[in-house]
């Protein structure tokens, strides 16, 4: 029997393909970049049935957009937040809320969020907090969308390579490694001053020729390590899927308009499931849907 339940998180899989070389004519002669590239794949939707806080691993591939309204539930779980885990393993909160619960808005993972959510200083003592309370490596890495457009970001170290999937780019760079959020986030809101790279995702990522990728990218990176006076390892890496063309050139489409609609899941990437019905491709943003009871999939083993 089917069953609506909680969409928490499209857990991927992500594998080495190889390298690639690029070249491209420059000013100053043929310039050329070796980029590293890897594979994504969906491996499978961790869900959460809304009366209870087990999480489960759906491997199926068809899955139904539940009807309007979807409820939201608190974000907290109970997996580490300083190293990996097996998500369908964790405990999620099943209060309802639109980000974390009264008594969840104090936990570490909810400081940790605050800590990168912010575009201002305002969230830096949160990051001293969150440093106080332990440590991992965390990386400030840049990524080419396309238009000209060069994003910057933080993440922890362990899961540069998702969150990498998680965003659609032609290329990406690991910038520079520390040990303190705090040091990696007020690094990226410097490079934004500065106006070296943005911290806003483009709206629509265009797809370029990598070697055009892999120029702007390098000559952004060596200008901010020269500015910050830091030293950048020149490494090049992307993150590919089958289903990346999807993304590039359809528009999204909104979850209110598949209400109802079964599909069947093709693949992941970018922060989108790309999912076919008789012949026909929907492209869905994967934050539309989580954290809600947004999905119908057949019914969970006990």
């Amino acid at each position: 029997m089917a069953e609506r339940v909680i969409l928490r998180l499209a857990y991927k899989r992500v594998e080495p393909k190889g390298e690639v070389s690029v070249e491209r004519k420059g000013l100053f002669g043929e310039e050329s970049w070796r980029i590293t590239e890897y594979n994504v794949a969906l491996d499978s939707l961790i869900v959460q049935r809304p009366e209870g806080p087990d999480a489960y691993r759906y491997e199926g591939q068809s899955i139904t957009i539940a009807p309007q309204p979807h409820k939201q539930f608190c974000r907290w779980h109970s997996g580490p937040l300083w190293e990996r885990d097996e998500p369908w393993k964790r405990l999620y909160c099943v209060v309802e809320s639109d980000s974390y619960c009264r008594q969840h808005k104090r936990s570490l993972r909810a400081l940790y969020e605050l800590c990168l959510s912010s575009n201002s200083e305002k969230t830096l003592p949160v990051c001293k907090k969150v440093d106080e309370a332990g440590r991992t490596n965390y990386t400030v890495y840049l990524t080419d969308a396309g238009a000209g457009r060069v994003k910057v970001g933080v993440t922890r170290s362990f899961r540069l390579l998702e969150r990498l999937a998680e965003q659609a780019h032609n290329v990406a760079t690991p910038l520079y490694t520390t040990d303190s959020i705090y040091e990696a986030r007020r690094m990226e809101l410097t490079i934004s001053r500065k106006k070296l790279a943005s911290q806003v995702k483009a709206r629509r990522p265009v797809r370029v020729p990598l070697a055009e990728a892999a120029s702007k990218l390098s000559s952004t990176a060596e200008r901010i390590a020269r500015e910050l006076g830091i030293s950048w390892e020149g490494r090049l890496i992307r993150v590919a899927s089958p289903v990346s063309g999807y993304i590039f050139h359809s528009k999204p489409s909104k979850a209110p308009a598949l209400e109802g609609v079964m599909v069947s899941i093709m693949g992941y990437w970018g922060g989108y499931i790309v999912a076919e019905n008789d012949g026909r491709v929907y492209v869905v943003s994967t934050r539309d849907l989580v954290h809600r009871d947004s999905i119908i999939i057949p019914g969970l083993n006990p």
